[in-house]
């Protein structure tokens, strides 16, 4: 006897899971997995780069969150953002419900390699929040201190520790080095 497939989920019914096991869902096609949560270095950089940018923009008008973006409808995929830049604006034009995931990508994202992330994880993240209309999506390597710029219709930029990042609006004007981003804080 054949085992049924899984029913799919949707975006709806993913941000109300309620996760006995404790852990972090993902939900990709309409499909959960489990995945592991962060290490210490990953959660370090996360929190130091979040507290550096909120320092940067003006709050009144830009989100600086750590959120879900929905990617695909039908079946559903909910990419979680590391630290993701949404102007208001962009947010109150796609009248998305600020209790909702956004269904548009942000100006700005960055995301951070942890040990559990595959290279076709990344890269498949990275593709679907493009595809989403993420204007610019930094990801930042700890292990390898390095950085990669992806932006549509353009090939990905690759960084070291030592070169500098020019950021858009609104952090046009702040140009941190891929080492400053990947700080602990100390």
């Amino acid at each position: 006897m054949s085992e049924s497939p899984p029913a799919m989920v949707t975006a709806q019914a993913y941000q109300r899971l309620e996760d006995p096991r404790n852990g972090r869902w993902t939900l990709t096609r309409g499909v959960l997995a489990i995945q592991p949560w962060p290490g210490l270095l990953h959660g370090s950089v996360h929190g130091h780069m979040a507290s550096r940018l909120i320092e940067r923009v003006d709050l009144k008008r830009w989100h600086v969150v750590n959120v879900g973006c929905i990617t695909h409808r039908d079946p559903d995929t909910v990419r979680q953002i590391e630290v993701a830049l949404y102007s208001r604006e962009r947010v109150r034009g796609r009248r998305c419900p600020v209790t909702d995931y956004p269904t548009v990508g942000p100006e700005l994202a960055f995301e951070i390699v942890d040990v559990a992330d595959t290279p076709q994880s990344v890269l498949e993240k990275v593709s679907d929040l493009l595809a989403a209309g993420t204007d610019q999506i930094f990801v930042l390597d700890p292990a390898r201190r390095t950085a990669v710029l992806y932006h549509p219709n353009d090939e990905p930029t690759f960084l070291r520790e030592e070169d500098a990042l020019a950021l858009p609006a609104p952090l046009d004007g702040w140009m941190p080095t891929v080492a400053e981003l990947l700080s602990e804080g100390h």
